[in-house]
């Protein structure tokens, strides 16, 4: 996160001499924002297991496409964004350290990229029938 171009690409990153943290590895609600987007339109909040990451440095404004409320700062962090940068996109999220948040997020995570790349549809949520229990429905174990 050093290059500049990158920083101003991705608008967040981590500062490791300022106050960038997360809240200690744990379970934590995912709320979808009520900014309007491709990406989470239809999209349900969800549980996950990660650090909740907090004070990212960057000056560029961002919209949180999902949140989650850190007991270490007492506010609302942003999980996600994304934008229009000239004539390509950029959508970043905070979730995914541990696999477990992968599998967690990876509807939020299928979107964004497929959003990023300028393609439909943005849901990936298979017929009801055929993913009874599975993990982009219910939050249970799911492996791809």
């Amino acid at each position: 996160s050093d290059w500049p171009g990158y920083q101003k690409l991705v608008r967040r990153v981590w500062d490791h001499d300022g106050p960038s943290g997360h809240d200690p590895y744990g379970s934590f609600e995912v709320h979808v924002s009520q900014v309007r987007h491709p990406i989470t339109d239809g999209l349900s909040s969800f549980q996950t297991e990660d650090e909740l990451y907090f004070h990212q440095a960057g000056d560029r404004p961002v919209q949180a496409l999902v949140f989650a409320d850190s007991s270490v700062t007492g506010q609302a962090e942003p999980l996600a964004w994304a934008y229009q940068v000239e004539q390509g996109r950029v959508f970043q999220t905070l979730l995914g350290h541990a696999s477990i948040s992968i599998y967690r997020a990876a509807n939020l995570i299928q979107r964004g990229c497929t959003w990023a790349a300028g393609k439909e549809p943005l849901s990936f949520d298979p017929p009801a029938i055929l993913a009874e229990g599975a993990m982009l429905r219910d939050g249970a174990s799911w492996k791809p």
